[in-house]
C-alpha cells in the first residue's frame, strides 16, 4: 500500500487542528480582583463565535468577489461596489453601494471604536508589538511584508500613551485592593 504524500496527511492534521467545537470555558478566580476578561470568559459559552472579537487579515479582492454574488435590495441587480474609504490606522470605513440605483446601503468601520478617538484593532496592534517586546519600527516592518499601509507613528504614540494609563490605572487598582486586604 503506498504512503499517502505530506500535503494530504498536513490537511488532514490541520482539519483536526482547526476543527471548531462547542465548549464551557471555566476559569478559576484566586482573588478578589475584578477582571472583565475572566468575567466575560466565566460566562461564555461558544458556539460559532466568540463574545471576544475576532481579528483576520482579509485580501479587499476577495471581499468583493464575494460581493459579486450579493444582490441590492432595492433593485434587486447584482451591481454592488464595496469602496474604501477613509483610513483610520488599521480601521477602513467600508461603503456598499449600488451602482444602479445610487443606494448608499451601509458604510461601517472593520474596527470598533474602543474609545473617542480610537480603534480596537490599533490598540491591540500596538499592544500586541509592545508585548513582544517591538515598537513602531516592527510594526512598519511586518506591514511592508504584508503589504498593508502601516497607521503613523503619531497614532502608535496615542495607542500607546492609552496602553501606559490603562496598565497604570490597572495597576493602581490592584495595589489598592491588597492593601485593603492587609
Amino acid at each position: 500500500m503506498p504512503l499517502r504524500k505530506r500535503s494530504v496527511r498536513a490537511l488532514q492534521m490541520n482539519v483536526k487542528r482547526w476543527r471548531k467545537e462547542n465548549y464551557e470555558c471555566e476559569v478559576t478566580k484566586n482573588s478578589n480582583v475584578q477582571n472583565v476578561r475572566l468575567e466575560k470568559l466565566n460566562t461564555m459559552v461558544e458556539k460559532d463565535t466568540s463574545a471576544v472579537g475576532n481579528y483576520i487579515l482579509v485580501d479587499f479582492n476577495q471581499v468583493n468577489n464575494l460581493r459579486r454574488s450579493a444582490k441590492c435590495q432595492y433593485c434587486e441587480k447584482q451591481t454592488l461596489k464595496l469602496e474604501r474609504g477613509a483610513k483610520l490606522g488599521f480601521s477602513y470605513n467600508l461603503k456598499l453601494l449600488c451602482s444602479n440605483c445610487d443606494e448608499n446601503k451601509t458604510v461601517v468601520n472593520t474596527s470598533l471604536k474602543s474609545g473617542p478617538t480610537s480603534h480596537d484593532v490599533n490598540l491591540r496592534v500596538t499592544q500586541a508589538f509592545s508585548h513582544i517586546g517591538k515598537g513602531y519600527s516592527a510594526i512598519e516592518k511586518f506591514c511592508m511584508v504584508m503589504n498593508i499601509d502601516p497607521f503613523p507613528s503619531a497614532t502608535y504614540g496615542k495607542c500607546a500613551r492609552r496602553l501606559d494609563n490603562a496598565y497604570t490605572m490597572a495597576s493602581e487598582n490592584i495595589f489598592a485592593e491588597i492593601q485593603r486586604e492587609i
